[in-house]
């Protein structure tokens, strides 16, 4: 059951996300390209990440003991998951065998591994 403090806190974090990378994307056009200043365009957005990882580590805050641990695994396949696909598509790309793969697909990854590690989790503790 997901907690509704934490369902809260992740539709504030998640609108404040999307509103910082649109501010950014708008400023990034009106500066000119070699401007070291467009550096600071950045600062919202990993303002807005650190926001994100804060909220989760409330969540891991509010959570049990077991719950911490499931959590622990799950994250660490999907993190394991995310690295395998970006070593593959790095590789692939080096070695020429496919053009770039969109970054879309390493956030898949990264889901697709932290469901399985909470399932497998879930089957082992339950």
């Amino acid at each position: 059951m997901i907690n509704r403090k934490y369902l809260q806190e992740s539709v504030v974090w998640m609108l404040a996300f999307l509103l910082t990378f649109a501010l950014s994307a708008w400023l990034a056009k009106l500066w000119p390209g070699p401007s070291p200043w467009r550096l600071l365009i950045l600062v919202p957005a990993v303002a807005a990440i650190c926001a994100g990882l804060w909220v989760e580590l409330r969540q891991v805050a509010r959570m049990d003991e077991l719950h911490r641990h499931m959590y622990l695994i799950a994250t660490l396949t999907g993190s394991m998951f995310a690295m395998l696909f970006c070593s593959v598509a790095f590789m692939g790309e080096a070695l020429q065998l496919w053009e770039r793969v969109s970054p879309i697909w390493a956030v898949a990854a990264l889901g697709g591994g932290f469901a399985a590690g909470w399932i497998g989790a879930r089957r082992r503790f339950a």
